[in-house]
């Protein structure tokens, strides 16, 4: 957890809400570089499949010596590099939804921390007031009786 300073808030309560809202944020952050730490991961994966895939079909075609079967020969190329694709589509829409979902629950989850804050916040606040009024009221009441 991030935290300020003590000079930075006299108000215990509003240090609070801002040592909350920076772990709010740098949960969504974290959360954030995992999904796109996934989503490299899945395009490294396609590229490498996809240069074996134009790797190993480059290499039948060179080694092929009759001109009649290399039309067949490139199109059993596309059959992996298909398969491959499909993969990727199924793992692009698993980081998408896990994503949609994550995040979203995440950021819900700012809105109530912030609401519960800030009432936190008002309510120290008028309790500093109050005492400082009845401090005032006695350092008055007591500087009459002198």
């Amino acid at each position: 957890m991030f935290s300020f300073p003590e000079s930075a808030s006299p108000n215990p309560a509003l240090r609070v809400q801002l040592d909350a809202q920076v772990d709010a944020v740098t949960t969504l952050a974290k959360r954030s570089l995992e999904l796109l730490a996934r989503m490299s991961e899945l395009n490294l994966q396609m590229t490498r499949h996809a240069l074996e895939t134009a790797l190993d079909t480059g290499r039948q075609l060179a080694a092929c010596t009759d001109p009649m079967q290399l039309a067949p020969l490139a199109m059993r190329g596309w059959q992996p590099l298909g398969e491959h694709v499909r993969n990727y589509q199924q793992g692009l829409m698993g980081v998408l939804a896990e994503a949609q979902t994550g995040l979203g629950h995440a950021a819900a989850q700012v809105p109530n921390l912030a609401q519960h804050l800030a009432q936190d916040v008002a309510q120290s606040m008028s309790q500093t007031m109050a005492q400082t009024m009845a401090q005032n009221v006695a350092q008055a009441a007591g500087q009459r009786h002198h």
